[in-house]
């Protein structure tokens, strides 16, 4: 009888371990889950500060602006670095999954549509629809983020712009100086446009350019040597 007893008490110990071992791959899930929705709400706010920011710029009277204003943004970029990457291409995407083919078709499409934006670092994904479901199940509990995420692509589309790549590849501090410099750039650049500034740089098809823009100013390239050197470029390969 006391055999019996000893035995069932180590196959209760055994269960016990056994339902132990559930609850911390449960815990190990809510955990990760709860990673995830950070860097989910990284890259919604990242989106929504860039498009804020670069909003204030094509609205403000000067471009003259102290680059701590772009900290914040840096600071998100920051947090993504954490995400997980299947490949070695480290970098954050915005990009319209119609090529911004709608540019040119505005009054033949919806608005969701025409804002239909992806965001994606690594391993992480979000869009409108995503976002959305996340919220109205409670997985993430911030309403506003719909609110934002919406606006930032709205902004995207009616500035133009269907693609933002940025390389987080070597991330150190001279790297992250280099990423404000070229958002501060880009912002005048949004700014300088909407002045029809001689600043701005125009492609081989007499069109402003944003990265030939970014281009010439870190580099301090004159900007029309720099436009007869791209025309001359784009001139050899069609010939």
């Amino acid at each position: 009888m006391r055999n019996a007893i000893v035995e069932l008490d180590l196959e209760a110990q055994k269960l016990y371990e056994q339902f132990q071992g559930l609850e911390d791959v449960r815990q190990f899930y809510i955990n990760e889950q709860q990673q995830l929705n950070e860097w989910r709400e990284s890259m919604v706010e990242f989106a929504y500060l860039l498009s804020r920011t670069l909003n204030n710029y094509r609205l403000s009277n000067t471009f003259v602006k102290h680059k701590d204003e772009f900290r914040p943004l840096i600071n998100q970029l920051s947090r993504m670095l954490e995400i997980p990457q299947r490949t070695k291409a480290r970098k954050l995407t915005i990009r319209h999954r119609g090529l911004g083919l709608v540019h040119h078709q505005e009054n033949t499409v919806g608005k969701e549509t025409q804002f239909d934006y992806v965001i994606s670092c690594g391993d992480c994904v979000v869009d409108k629809p995503y976002i959305a479901y996340l919220v109205k199940n409670k997985i993430i509990d911030d309403p506003a983020l719909i609110g934002k995420l919406y606006k930032a692509f709205q902004f995207f589309a009616f500035a133009g712009i269907y693609t933002i790549e940025i390389d987080l590849n070597d991330w150190n501090e001279g790297s992250a100086q280099k990423i404000n410099s070229c958002l501060m750039i880009w912002a005048q650049y949004v700014n300088e446009v909407a002045k029809d500034s001689k600043r701005v740089v125009y492609n081989e098809s007499n069109h402003p350019d944003a990265n030939l823009t970014i281009l010439a100013s870190l580099n301090h390239f004159n900007r029309e040597d720099l436009e007869k050197l791209v025309r001359r470029i784009h001139s050899s390969f069609m010939n």
